[in-house]
C-alpha cells in the first residue's frame, strides 16, 4: 500500500472534499488514526462488530444516561426502541452538523474504520454525514486488508480464545478500562492482550479493538466452537458494568447469554435497545434471560416484578401490529398478577391501546379505548408527566373513535386531552407545548372531515400555530403548518398561507441540522404555495417558492431539483429567469455533491 491514500487521513488539506475509501494494513491504519487524532482531532467512528453482536456507527461513544436506569426508563427504551434509534441517529447527525459548522480554523475530517464488509446502515449514515455540509467534510473510510487466518497464537489456545471471544461479544470494541478489568478478572497475560488488540482514540477515552483482520476473523471462529459454559461466563463478564469504567453499549444478543440476570438487566438501556431496534427477537431474548435467570435463582438477584415488566414491554414492542384484543388483555392481567408497578402498567396500557387503535378491525378500535382508559387510571408521575400521559391516551382514543365512525366522540377525546394539558399545576414546558400542538392539529383534522366545520378546523390549526410560534419549536411547526397551509389555500386565503409558511421556513433556517421530517414539511409547503401562485397567475412568486423549496432539499438527489427546474423552464416567463440561474448553480453543486459521495456505495460491493 502506498503512502498517498493515507495522506488523505493524515493531511486533510489535500484533495477535494468528499469520501475516500482507503484500504491499508492494520498496522498502517492504527498508526495513521493515532497520528490524525493528535494532529487534527477528527470525528472518529469504529465498526468492528459482525452480525447481531455489533455496535452501529452512530452509537459509537454513546453512554446511557444515569437517570434512565429505572424500571420505567428501561421499559420505555424497549417500547420506544425504533423511536430511540431514529432519535439517536438524528442526534449524532446534529452533532456532526454542529461540529462541521464550528470555526476551528482548520479542515474537518470524519474517519470511519471498518472491519469486514460494510452494511447498508453504515453507508447510509456516512452518506447523511456528508450531506450535512457538502462543501466541507473530508470523509475517510479505512478498510483493513490482509488474509484472514489463524490468530497470532495457535488456534485453540485457551487464553487467546477467551480474549477474542470477549472482543467479539462486546461488538468488537470496548473501552481500555473495561479490557483492563477483564484482564485482571480472567488473569490474562497483558502481552497477549496487547498482541490481539489495538488502541483507538474513542470519544470518551481510549478504546480497544482487534489488532488486525486476522484477529477479527478468528474471533468469529472462536465464537462458533466455544462451549456454552465458557460462552455464558465470558458474556456475563462483558455485560457486567464497572462504575469506574465508561459505560459502553453492550449488544443485547450478548446480554441474553449472560448467566447473571442482574448483569443482563444493566445492559438494557435506551441506547442498547435502539441499537437492536431492527431485531425484536434480541429484545425478547435478553428480557427472557432476565426473567428465567431471576426465577432460577429464586429472585435473589433481580426483582420478580421488574423481570416481568421488562419482558412484557419487549413482548409488546416485538408484537407491534400483531396483537389481538385478547392478547392485549392477557398482557395487562399478567402485569397485575406479577406485581408490575402502576407506572409501567400505565405505559403498557397506552402502547397496547396504540397498537389496537391502528389495527384494521373494529374489535381492536373498541378494545383500544379500554386500554387508554387503563393507562390514564394508573399513571403515576410528576404533574407534567401525568398530564402528558393522560393527553396522549385521549389523543389515541380519538383516533380509535374516529376510525370507528364516532366523530363526536373523537372531538370530545381531543378536548379532554387538551384540558388535561391546561389543568392547574401543570408546568409550562416546550415538550407539553409540542404535545398541545399535536392535539390541536389532530382536532383540526377531525373537524376537517365533518360537514360545515372547515372553518372550525382552520381555527384549531391557527391556535396550534400560535402555540408553536410561542414555543419557538421547529418540531411543532413541522406538525401543524403543512395541514394549516393546505386548508388556508382551500379557502382561498393565499396571503395568510404564505405568512404561516414563512414562519416555518425562518425557524427551519435557524436550525443547524434539522430533521428529515422538517425538511419534508418545508419542501412540501413551498411547492404547494408555488402551485397556488401559478394558479393565481403569480409566476414570479411561484418561482420564488420553488427556489425556497429547492434550496432546502439538503438530502435530496439531483433528480428532485431537476424536476423543479423543468417546471420553471416550462413557464417560459422572464420573471423566473433569475431564479432559474440560481437553481442551475445549485443543481450543479448538488450534482457535484452526489458524485463526491458516490464512492460510499462501493463499500457494499464485496472485495
Amino acid at each position: 500500500m502506498g503512502a498517498d491514500p493515507l495522506d488523505a487521513l493524515t493531511d486533510p488539506t489535500t484533495g477535494a472534499p468528499g469520501p475516500r475509501i482507503v484500504e491499508a494494513t492494520s498496522a498502517e491504519i492504527a498508526a495513521a488514526v493515532t497520528d490524525a487524532a493528535e494532529r487534527h482531532g477528527p470525528r472518529y467512528y469504529l465498526s468492528a462488530g459482525s452480525g447481531t453482536a455489533s455496535v452501529p456507527l452512530w452509537a459509537f461513544g454513546t453512554e446511557p444516561h444515569p437517570d434512565r436506569r429505572s424500571v420505567l426508563a428501561r421499559a420505555e427504551g424497549l417500547l420506544h426502541c425504533r423511536e430511540e434509534r431514529d432519535a439517536a441517529v438524528e442526534h449524532e447527525l446534529t452533532e456532526v452538523g454542529t461540529w462541521l459548522a464550528a470555526d476551528t480554523g482548520g479542515p474537518k475530517i470524519l474517519v470511519a474504520e471498518l472491519f469486514g464488509p460494510a452494511t447498508r446502515d453504515q453507508v447510509a449514515f456516512l452518506h447523511a454525514c456528508g450531506q450535512r455540509r457538502p462543501d466541507q467534510p473530508r470523509i475517510v473510510v479505512l478498510r483493513h486488508t490482509g488474509r484472514p487466518g489463524a490468530g497470532t497464537r495457535p488456534p485453540g489456545d485457551p487464553e487467546t480464545d477467551e480474549i477474542l471471544l470477549a472482543m467479539r461479544l462486546a461488538g468488537g470494541q470496548a473501552s481500555d478500562a473495561r479490557v483492563a478489568r477483564w484482564t485482571r478478572l480472567r488473569r490474562w497475560d497483558p502481552a497477549t492482550v496487547a498482541a490481539l488488540t489495538s488502541t483507538r482514540p474513542g470519544p470518551r477515552g481510549p478504546v480497544r479493538t482487534y489488532a488486525d483482520v486476522r484477529a477479527w476473523a478468528a474471533a468469529g471462529a472462536v465464537l462458533a466452537r466455544t462451549g456454552q459454559e465458557l460462552l455464558r461466563t465470558v458474556a456475563t463478564m462483558v455485560t457486567s458494568r464497572d462504575d469506574d469504567a465508561p459505560a459502553d453499549v453492550v449488544p443485547l444478543s450478548t446480554a441474553a447469554l449472560a448467566d447473571d440476570p442482574a448483569a443482563a438487566l444493566t445492559a438494557i438501556t435506551a441506547a442498547s435497545c435502539a441499537a437492536a431496534a431492527d431485531r425484536p427477537s434480541a429484545l425478547l431474548d435478553v428480557t427472557r434471560s432476565v426473567l428465567w435467570g431471576g426465577r432460577r435463582r429464586g429472585w435473589s438477584d433481580v426483582d420478580r416484578s421488574t423481570a416481568y415488566a421488562l419482558h412484557l414491554a419487549a413482548f409488546v414492542s416485538a408484537g407491534r401490529g400483531r396483537l389481538s384484543p385478547a392478547a392485549a388483555d392477557r398482557v395487562l392481567a399478567l402485569a397485575e398478577r406479577t406485581g408490575v408497578d402502576a407506572p409501567v402498567r400505565s405505559l403498557l396500557g397506552y402502547h397496547l391501546g396504540q397498537i389496537l387503535a391502528k389495527s384494521r378491525r373494529p374489535a381492536g378500535w373498541a378494545a383500544s379505548t379500554r386500554h387508554f382508559a387503563y393507562a390514564r387510571e394508573h399513571v403515576r408521575a410528576t404533574p407534567g408527566g401525568v398530564a402528558s400521559r393522560i393527553a396522549a391516551s385521549y389523543n389515541g382514543e380519538a383516533l380509535a373513535r374516529f376510525r370507528a365512525g364516532d366523530r363526536d366522540g373523537a372531538v370530545r377525546a381531543e378536548l379532554a386531552g387538551l384540558a388535561a394539558l391546561s389543568a392547574p399545576g401543570v408546568p409550562s414546558t416546550r415538550a407539553l407545548a409540542e404535545q398541545r400542538v399535536l392535539l390541536l392539529t389532530n382536532l383540526a383534522d377531525v373537524h376537517a372531515r365533518g360537514d360545515g366545520t372547515a372553518l372550525e378546523a382552520i381555527r384549531c390549526g391557527q391556535e396550534a400555530f400560535r402555540v408553536a410560534v410561542d414555543a419557538d419549536s421547529l418540531v411543532a411547526l413541522t406538525y401543524v403548518v403543512p395541514n394549516l397551509v393546505r386548508r388556508l389555500l382551500d379557502q382561498g386565503w393565499l396571503p395568510e398561507a404564505e405568512r404561516v409558511a414563512d414562519q416555518l421556513v425562518r425557524r427551519y433556517d435557524r436550525n443547524v441540522a434539522p430533521r428529515r421530517a422538517a425538511e419534508r414539511a418545508v419542501v412540501g409547503v413551498c411547492c404547494r404555495l408555488a402551485a397556488a401562485q401559478l394558479a393565481a397567475g403569480g409566476v414570479g412568486a411561484a418561482a420564488g417558492w420553488y427556489a425556497q423549496a429547492a434550496l432546502r432539499m439538503r438530502r435530496a438527489a439531483p433528480a428532485a431539483l431537476e424536476g423543479i427546474v423543468r417546471n420553471l423552464r416550462a413557464l417560459d416567463d422572464d420573471r423566473s429567469v433569475q431564479v432559474l440561474e440560481r437553481l442551475d448553480a445549485e443543481l450543479t453543486a448538488r450534482r457535484g455533491t452526489h458524485e463526491r459521495l458516490s464512492p460510499l456505495a462501493g463499500l457494499l460491493d464485496p472485495r
